[in-house]
């Protein structure tokens, strides 16, 4: 006897879920863990395998590469491990229009 038409058979079957992104938050970890934690070391941005690229945003003032609160985005980079942009020497891309000034290594966007 089939059990494949019994009640039993279509209650465990999973249901699929119309939009998963809708239950992801990419900017978990992207901010400050208060005074005993103190900044948290994470990037929004996705990784290829073995997080070997990890292209995502670069924030003014952030060891890390990426901080939540921050209002001036430098660029992106590809290397966020660890401790991100300004340890390793990455060079963040910041498409801009126009001229980039005398100094474009200190060149942001307002966010």
């Amino acid at each position: 006897m089939s059990t494949s038409g019994s009640p039993a058979a279509a209650a465990a079957k999973p249901s699929l879920v119309d939009d998963p992104a809708a239950y992801v938050d990419p900017l978990i970890g992207t901010g400050r863990g208060g005074a005993s934690v103190g900044e948290i070391n994470n990037f929004p941005g996705p990784a290829a395998p073995f997080g070997m690229m990890q292209f995502s945003p670069d924030t003014a003032g952030s060891y890390a590469g990426y901080q939540y609160h921050s209002d001036r985005i430098r660029g992106f980079s590809l290397d966020h491990a660890s401790v991100g942009c300004t340890a390793f020497g990455d060079v963040p891309i910041l498409p801009v229009t126009g001229d980039v000034g005398p100094a474009p290594w200190d060149r942001g966007e307002s966010i």
